[in-house]
């Protein structure tokens, strides 16, 4: 869980030809060592530890996507809850606590990257009172004619995701902007601070819009965890 994956070009050599073998997945590439060539006692032990773990992580990342559900209608986000629930993990062996710190810079439209719409830089600025992403919005990749307008939403997700009630989410979105417009546009999404000590993730969502409905194909939205607690 949480493999990273290549395209077939970026895939790096193999480690070991007589022990690993490629994997293909819908997200690409990677290297498998072959079955038998971990010895039986460290696999046994590896699978234990993670089956305990995947008892907490498995629910916690079924919670987040849960949350975030209103954002990720549309999207592509292929075996999106695996991967968080692998990064979860990565986690929680290294520190024994969950936190979001590995899933900084995280895609949710897996086949379709953020940048391959938003051409622009954005930055996060963070204060006692509020966290907010700023960016001049001109740059927005039309992907096709049909398309006509876009607006971003800013999301933050906060709380312990091992507890339901816990997990909060806020949420403010732009004004519309036109593909048509030749005005580059400043825009600040700006949300109240989370509580202090919480863990948090923020997320940035870009979507298009087929006049007065929202774009049908997945191709014209981009969603990225653009910051975490642990990043500051």
């Amino acid at each position: 869980m949480g493999q990273k994956t290549y395209s077939r070009r970026e895939l790096p050599p193999c480690p070991d030809p007589d022990s690993y073998i490629i994997v293909k997945t819908r997200e690409g590439y990677y290297w498998r060592k072959k079955r038998g060539t971990v010895t039986k006692a460290s696999l046994n032990t590896t699978l234990a530890r993670n089956a305990a773990t995947s008892k907490i992580t498995g629910p916690a990342a079924s919670r987040i996507l849960r949350k975030l559900e209103p954002f990720t209608r549309g999207l592509s986000m292929g075996r999106i809850t695996l991967k968080i629930g692998g990064l979860l993990m990565k986690t929680y062996h290294k520190k024994g606590v969950i936190d979001f710190s590995m899933l900084s810079g995280l895609e949710f439209n897996t086949l379709h990257p953020l940048e391959k719409l938003l051409h622009d830089e954005y930055a996060v600025i963070y204060t006692k009172n509020q966290i907010a992403i700023r960016l001049q919005t001109g740059h927005v990749q039309q992907q096709n004619n049909l398309v006509t307008d876009y607006y971003f939403d800013a999301v933050l997700l906060y709380g312990d995701p091992v507890n339901d009630t816990a997990l909060k989410i806020k949420s403010e979105s732009s004004a519309l902007f036109s593909f048509t417009a030749n005005t580059p546009y400043n825009v600040e999404l700006a949300l109240p601070a989370p509580p202090d000590g919480s863990i948090w993730m923020l997320l940035l969502k870009l979507s298009c819009l087929e006049g007065k409905e929202l774009a049908a194909n997945p191709k014209h939205y981009g969603m990225k965890v653009v910051k975490t607690s642990s990043d500051m």
